[in-house]
């Protein structure tokens, strides 16, 4: 009794340290802004007016009600990229009436404050997100607005603090010191908090009269969730030989020390990594290699191959992980598509929706990922495969993630744009499985450089084993402007 109620109390502090964290990132925020506009940085400001009809708002059996609410989203862009400061400041909020027990508030943010201390020496840096994320992988994950009442979705506050030493000398040799500090909290209970603290270290030097580069390297690990602990610790030594401008080889070996609960005997050991990075041109670049660790041997692969109209990229990795760091990797809103241009901040702002489940526990992540993107003088298309397996460390059934997403754009006029889009995904945990598949048909017009509307029509079909099974068809009207 004693020890849970701990617990509780534990994850109180965590809740409102984390939430004392987030206002302080955000004065300093709002601070910004006043600064932005003294001194003419980039800002750029705007909303987006949204009715929303679904027959299926509650969606949670095939013949559920339907729903209507209205939607007003303002949004604010800083950026400020000079001088020893990098700033940037994305923010976007939905403010939802009508309908029945809705998210009537729901904030989105990506901020980060970048600065060099002191001249080529010592940095600090800062970011701040607040997000929508699934809870569970095997929920429904339709929609990406507050109108489905599934109670999947929940918002996750993560900040993270960065000061570190860095210098790179004439010579090529160069060393970094850092540590960090970093708190997540989400909206919903059944979601565990975490602080997250760690440091880095590595030292690197090219040999005299060779292409040859030695490094030494280690980092450490703490995460305190609310009901558990973990720590992971790396010290590894490098060799690498730059045989041409196009050719490198590397090798690693080292040992690691990691404390989380497990059903293996050991979760420590020897690490050891081969790998070569082939650049035949600016446009290509392959780096393969191959890992040994405790949980067994694994090729790794990232490849990156881009043409006048076209984009390819793949990779893949087993590597050890848990939730936050997964969290962490990700950002609110993604500035650029699938074929490297930029995304316009306020009529095509992309979500970036964490497609596994948020639970504790470490575990071993395996992903593969494909992207191919061609773009024509008035169309695109896109496809986006991947698939993940989360090995549970602590003995919990694997859940696989496989998803499927299609994009086709075409401007059919100066002023006109006509979108669709196909996504599929199918999860697994167990016994348990769900299949899900969203069409997409969109149309967008511009009425000047500051104004558009749109169109959208969304189909989303459903069928699970855990959880509700069920269809919805959605139609929105939006209206978007820059003030």
């Amino acid at each position: 009794m004693d020890t849970d109620m701990g617990m509780v109390m534990a994850g109180v502090r965590r809740k409102d340290h984390c939430r004392l964290v987030v206002c302080g990132l955000s004065a300093c925020v709002a601070f910004s802004v006043t600064q932005a506009q003294a001194r003419d940085w980039k800002t750029e400001a705007g909303f987006s007016v949204s009715s929303i009809y679904s027959d299926n708002g509650s969606s949670d059996d095939e013949s559920g009600s339907s729903e209507f609410v209205t939607k007003v989203s303002p949004n604010l862009l800083i950026k400020r990229d000079g001088g020893r400061a990098r700033f940037s400041f994305i923010g976007s909020a939905e403010l939802t009436a009508g309908g029945e027990d809705v998210d009537r508030f729901s904030p989105r943010i990506s901020s980060s404050f970048d600065t060099e201390l002191i001249e080529n020496f010592a940095y600090l840096d800062t970011n701040l997100q607040v997000s929508q994320r699934s809870i569970d992988a095997l929920g429904p994950t339709n929609g990406d607005d507050p109108l489905n009442r599934n109670s999947n979705r929940t918002e996750t506050y993560t900040y993270r603090i960065e000061p570190y030493l860095q210098k790179t000398y004439q010579n090529g040799n160069r060393f970094k010191l850092a540590t960090f500090f970093q708190g997540q909290e989400s909206s919903d209970d059944s979601v565990s908090g975490a602080d997250t603290s760690g440091a880095e270290f590595e030292v690197a030097r090219e040999l005299a009269g060779s292409k040859a580069t030695v490094s030494l390297s280690a980092d450490y690990r703490d995460t305190d969730t609310d009901n558990s602990a973990s720590s992971f610790s790396t010290i590894q030594a490098g060799l690498g030989y730059q045989f041409t401008e196009h050719f490198a080889l590397t090798g690693t070996i080292g040992r690691e020390n990691n404390d989380f609960e497990t059903v293996r005997d050991t979760n420590d050991g020897r690490i050891w990594k081969v790998g070569a990075v082939w650049t035949p041109s600016s446009r290509t670049r392959l780096n393969v290699g191959y890992v040994d660790r405790f949980f067994g041997s694994t090729p790794t692969l990232e490849l990156s191959h881009k043409l006048k109209r076209s984009v390819l990229t793949l990779s893949y990795s087993r590597d050890l992980s848990d939730s936050n760091s997964l969290i962490e990797g990700q950002s609110t809103f993604s500035d650029r598509d699938a074929a490297g241009d930029p995304v316009d901040p306020f009529t095509q702002l992309v979500q970036q929706l964490s497609a596994n489940s948020v639970t504790e526990g470490a575990f071993i992540n395996e992903k593969l990922k494909l992207g191919w993107s061609v773009s024509g003088r008035r169309s695109k298309f896109g496809l986006d495969i991947s698939y993940s397996n989360l090995d549970y460390e602590d003995g919990r059934d694997d859940e696989e993630v496989s998803e499927l997403g299609l994009s086709f754009s075409r401007q059919i006029s100066r002023v006109s744009t006509l979108n669709v889009g196909l996504i599929g995904t199918r999860s697994s945990r167990g016994t348990e499985e769900a299949d899900e598949y969203e069409l997409r048909l969109g149309w967008d017009r511009r009425l000047d450089d500051d104004t558009s509307v749109g169109f959208l029509y969304q189909f989303i079909d459903r069928d699970a084993n855990v959880g509700d099974s069920y269809q919805e068809n959605r139609i929105q009207l939006r209206f978007t402007t820059r003030l």
